[in-house]
């Protein structure tokens, strides 16, 4: 029997198994994080109703063993990000090969799905408190929020610089942009000219010029007084880049390896879905109960063994671990200030982006690129999961809406319609 108090509740993905199974062999694999020069693994993996539990060994004890490393010096560090680097061009690169080929590369990448969400807090406290002898609260509370927006750019800012320019040319080069998780959602011309129209509204390119510009003069002002500590600015900027990149590479790569999957799954008389719903040991002889499995399924990763829990055995893993939320409030950590009042959209799925409605307040486990359309109607954001590096605090500095992530159970707690009253400052959204 699974023993829920040895997990912790993470993120909110909706990977289906082919994926899930990939992701705990690599896991498993010591072989394959010595690479990143990291000697650990992970045994213990659950998915429920597409929510992964990861120990709590591996998301408290194991983060405070690599703070040290990350902390020591810039070697360890810069290791990881030359590894990190390389492990994304042959899992790009693996697209064109064979299903072993492809398998592997993309199980050899997956130290950097583990590693870029577990320290987001050891990495903002210790520059913070670098920073705290030389500023007052008000310069470092400025200073971390032009940090923690990164310099480099990730596929979706790359692509709205590209389709101000070239809108064929953005067409050809991110057709996977709404694909995710190996769903496969085609790129159109009425997607690409909502973009267009919404990034000349806000004169993306300028604004975005202006921010950079920023950035520097804040990456430059905290370095100038962390004397042989300046190194942990850069690592911190490219853990909060590496945490949005590591995932759009994974669904860019599902969506480019798919037409290959539709080969192999109708040689063995399978629909793609079928397909992603089978583990990738089970391509041999597919399980009977695919449908099933896409209706809802769990997935239970224990000392090398996967098992799939569909039916009753489904329902009642799921009750063990359901939520207790209660309450009409939620506490979390705002990312940008400011107080609003507004209705709750919660967002579950893709299919539900097209409800938003303008300045409503949208609540999710987690945003996504995929997102940003609603997320340009939206007044603020509420997620349940996230630190400074994730996808809802780099969006709403950006943009400039209020925001406020990690509040663990937002989406268990309200419901559509809700009016609420969100508090970035304070990190509180109540309902009323």
């Amino acid at each position: 029997m699974v023993d829920p108090a040895k997990f912790q509740k993470t993120v909110r993905r909706p990977y289906p198994p082919f994926y899930i199974s990939l992701i705990f062999q690599a896991y498993q694999s010591r072989e394959i994080w010595q690479a990143f020069d990291i000697d650990e693994v992970v045994n213990d993996l659950i998915n429920i109703d597409r929510v992964w539990y990861y120990t709590r060994y591996y998301m408290q004890e194991f983060p405070k063993k690599l703070k040290v490393r990350l902390f020591k010096n810039e070697e360890f560090w810069q290791m990881l990000k030359k590894v990190t680097l390389k492990k994304e061009a042959a899992l790009l690169a693996a697209v064109k090969e064979d299903l072993q080929t492809f398998c592997q590369a993309y199980r050899e990448y997956i130290p950097c799905l583990g590693v870029y969400f577990i320290c987001d807090s050891q990495i903002e406290n210790k520059v913070k408190s670098l920073l705290s002898p030389h500023f007052d609260e008000e310069t470092i509370a400025e200073l971390m929020t032009l940090l923690s927006t990164p310099l480099l750019d990730n596929y979706h800012k790359l692509a709205n610089q590209l389709i101000l320019k070239d809108k064929q040319a953005f067409m050809e080069q991110f057709p996977f942009l709404h694909s995710r998780y190996g769903r496969i959602v085609e790129l159109t011309e009425n997607d690409a000219e909502i973009l267009l129209k919404d990034l000349k509204a806000s004169n993306y390119l300028e604004t975005q010029e202006k921010e950079k510009a920023a950035i520097t003069a804040a990456i430059a002002k905290a370095k100038s007084v962390m004397g042989d500590k300046a190194f942990l600015v850069d690592l911190m900027q490219f853990f909060i880049y590496y945490r949005t990149q590591r995932t759009d590479v994974m669904n860019r790569v599902a969506y480019e390896y798919a037409d290959k999957l539709k080969v192999i799954a109708k040689e063995k008389d399978l629909t793609y879905d079928e397909l992603l719903h089978c583990m990738v040991d089970e391509l041999e002889t597919p399980p009977k109960d695919l449908k099933e499995r896409q209706e809802e399924f769990a997935f239970i990763g224990e000392e090398h063994q996967m098992t799939i829990l569909t039916g009753k055995e489904n329902k009642e893993i799921k009750v063990l671990f359901k939520s207790s939320a209660t309450g009409n409030k939620v506490e979390g950590r705002g990312t940008y200030p400011g107080t609003i009042r507004g209705t709750a959209r919660l967002i579950f799925s893709h299919k539900d982006l097209a409800q938003v409605q303008d300045g409503e307040i949208l609540v999710t486990s987690m945003t996504t690129p995929d997102m940003m359309p609603a997320m340009h109607k939206a007044a603020a954001f509420v997620t349940d999961e996230g630190g400074i590096t994730c996808h809802a605090a780099i969006v709403s500095r950006e943009m400039r809406k209020p925001c406020v992530i990690g509040t663990k159970d937002a989406t268990g707690i309200f419901k559509n319609g809700d009016t609420l009253l969100l508090d970035a400052s304070k990190g509180v959204v109540k309902k009323l």
